[in-house]
């Protein structure tokens, strides 16, 4: 008796809710033969992904995999792969769902092409922004040796060239649209891009990447951050005799390896983050290493983790989308009875987007809270005391650059002025 037809990999990360959607759209296929390989990326979300799966698993064609840590969509995709046997593979995120005729159109497709590698769905009610290549939900193909690529080169939302586009060829279509493809704020591509509320450290705190990446967005373009910080990580810097241990509350902004200058001046340096940050404002686990990460169970529980640690001094600090989780931690530790830790708040800019955004009254209590204040330029100061008239102790108020890189980033070598 021969295997199925058309293997359907099926990778999820910390979706339950969208999980039993997705998978009994797959089972609802009018196309029968096929096998169903869900791969589950490592999610810590107490168990509910195991629960939202463990009906499906009566089903013979379903199998489930789990991997021990998130490793990447390409990770993913490849283990799926791997451990399906179809000639045929086709891929259903967890959060996308297909219509009923959706395998049976592509498999036509296909038959209909001899020569083509690859079938493509049309979306069914696309929204605004679809990115020009075919989504993981659209596309049926032929095994080849081809492989997806893993975290190690690329994590990036183009998917040509995660794989679509090493198989050449005509594209056959099939003319219906049968995928859906769900937007909503946990998708990975709006993790990805930048337009989206996305980017490079959006995507790491959701993910938890604890390595350097390389990190391609349609966005902004390609950073390599494994060549960028080799040198910071292979690095040792020890804490001194006279070294403080230092929490850092929020996010880092622009050329976050400035803090290793901390470490470098024998500070032992603990980051706990903000849950909501922007793509480039740095957050850990930081790729250029020297910041220990704080690990609370959840967002919102840092309580015991910060009084195990007991730091020497927390700085708080730096962009106003941070403003609400720092004023959190700063004020709940000043709430606390007892041990007295010394606070620094350092605002990069835009007090204007906590007025916008409404968290105004949170960073005025901040500034004024706080041992000492660090702005970053004196007309933000100026601002500030106009805002704030007499509230501000001007012997515990610097300027400074929040986003100055790091002296060693300046070579002796000038590059040429533009004009």
């Amino acid at each position: 008796m021969s295997g199925p037809r058309v293997a359907v990999v099926v990778p999820t990360f910390e979706q339950a809710a969208f999980l039993p959607r997705a998978l009994a759209s797959a089972l609802a296929q009018t196309l029968a033969d096929l096998e169903v390989v869900v791969v589950d990326d490592g999610s810590d979300d107490g168990g509910a992904t195991e629960a939202a799966l463990a009906p499906f698993l009566a089903d013979p064609r379903v199998r489930a995999l789990r991997l021990p840590r998130n490793g990447g969509l390409g990770a993913a995709l490849q283990a799926g792969v791997d451990a399906a046997a179809a000639p045929l593979l086709a891929y259903l995120p967890s959060d996308d769902v297909w219509l009923p005729g959706h395998l049976a159109s592509l498999v036509a497709a296909l038959d209909a092409a001899p020569s083509a590698l690859l079938a493509v769905a049309d979306l069914a009610d696309p929204p605004p922004g679809v990115p020009a290549h075919p989504q993981l939900a659209q596309v049926l193909h032929r095994r080849t040796r081809e492989r997806w690529l893993p975290r190690a080169v690329v994590e990036t939302d183009d998917l040509d060239r995660m794989l679509w586009g090493r198989l050449p060829g005509e594209r056959a279509r099939t003319g219906r649209a049968t995928a859906v493809w769900t937007q909503h704020p946990g998708q990975r591509s709006r993790a990805v891009r930048e337009r989206h509320d996305g980017g490079l450290n959006v995507f790491r705190r959701r993910y938890r990447v604890a390595e350097p990446l390389r990190f391609a967005s349609s966005d902004s373009g390609e950073v390599d951050e494994v060549a960028l910080y080799a040198g910071l990580r292979e690095r040792r810097l020890p804490r001194s005799a006279d070294g403080l241990r230092v929490l850092l509350v929020g996010d880092l902004g622009f050329n976050p390896e400035r803090v290793v200058a901390l470490a470098q001046r024998g500070h032992e340096l603990h980051g706990l983050w903000t849950p909501d940050g922007l793509g480039d404002s740095g957050v850990g686990p930081v790729p250029f290493g020297h910041v220990r990460e704080v690990r609370p169970s959840t967002a919102a529980d840092w309580r015991p983790a910060v009084a195990a640690l007991r730091p020497d001094v927390v700085y708080g600090l730096l962009s106003w989308r941070a403003v609400p989780f720092v004023h959190e931690v700063l004020t709940g530790l000043a709430a606390q009875r007892g041990r007295r830790v010394p606070v620094v708040f350092h605002l990069k800019e835009s007090p204007q987007g906590c007025l916008r955004s409404g968290t105004w009254p949170q960073l005025a209590e901040l500034l004024t809270l706080a041992d000492g204040v660090v702005l970053s330029t004196e007309e933000e100061r100026a601002w500030v005391e106009l805002a704030l008239p007499g509230r501000l102790d001007p012997e515990r108020t610097l300027v400074v650059d929040g986003d100055l890189p790091l002296a060693a980033w300046h070579g002796a070598e000038r590059a040429r002025r533009l004009s």
